[in-house]
């Protein structure tokens, strides 16, 4: 999938990932952050990050805990291979923690406490969401779903400069992940941080096809190809981009990339 580079404004900020399991906050400036010079609040803003490589000095870090299964709707099917199909089908709303064997379970909540410790031996101020239970299910426009979890804020929380961005979110499952980082979000913004929420998708029923279009021209000829999101709106995950100073790589839509461009 290729690849473009969004020219960007400098107080427009897009949140990014460092880790699969955390998001940084704040990063010590240096290289291309160094000439950029966001505006302000009144107070000073607790959030500072321009690119993917400047030392961590905060970072939220996800929470596996009440994790859910999501069912096998069309867009987790296009991501998940096809051998672990029935397993979506067979477990769809339930806790991960019910259907995988106990021993991964465990080691997958060590390692997320290890990394937790290992950054904060290293200075690092970490910052966690509170748990939700993802289990629970919602009806909302043209459809009806549960949660998903709460354990890679790299997908849903975008950073650049001093403010902070929600993502859209592509999954229905993850349609209301943000109550688990509405708290931060807010605290942070009450600190001087700055904070757009992105267009939450109205009409998944136009948004995402039933199937991948994975016939016809290659991906060089069909931006399409394989693809199971349209552009009817603009849709995007916080881990479609990566920053880079002042330049932004972003992958598809284009209706996001439209969006995120204008001043």
């Amino acid at each position: 999938m290729a690849s473009i580079i969004l020219r960007k404004f400098y107080q427009q900020s897009i949140r990014c990932i460092q880790n699969v399991t955390s998001v940084p906050i704040k990063t010590v400036s240096s290289l291309y952050s160094t000439d950029v010079e966001p505006k302000q609040n009144k107070l000073t803003s607790p959030v500072n990050s321009w690119n993917e490589w400047d030392p961590l000095e905060e970072i939220i870090v996800g929470t596996p805990e009440y994790a859910t299964v999501p069912h096998l709707l069309p867009e987790v099917k296009t991501c998940a291979a096809s051998a672990k199909h029935d397993f979506y089908i067979q477990n769809g709303g339930k806790y991960w923690a019910d259907v995988i064997p106990k021993e991964h379970w465990q080691l997958l909540c060590k390692q997320v406490e290890d990394f937790v410790k290992m950054l904060e031996l290293e200075g690092i101020k970490v910052v966690r969401p509170d748990p939700v239970d993802h289990r629970k299910s919602y009806k909302l426009l043209d459809f009806e779903t549960q949660g998903f979890y709460a354990a890679m804020p790299r997908d849903f929380l975008l950073i650049v400069g001093d403010e902070i961005i929600e993502a859209t979110m592509t999954w229905r499952s993850r349609y209301f992940e943000y109550l688990a980082y509405r708290p931060l979000a807010l605290n942070y913004w009450r600190q001087g941080a700055k904070w757009t929420i992105g267009p939450k998708p109205t009409n998944f029923s136009k948004l995402i096809r039933d199937e991948p279009i994975n016939v016809g021209l290659s991906d060089e000829h069909n931006p399409d190809y394989g693809k199971v999101t349209t552009e009817s709106e603009p849709c995007f995950d916080a881990a479609d981009f990566i920053r880079a100073g002042r330049d932004i790589f972003a992958q598809r839509s284009q209706a996001i990339i439209s969006y995120v461009s204008d001043p």
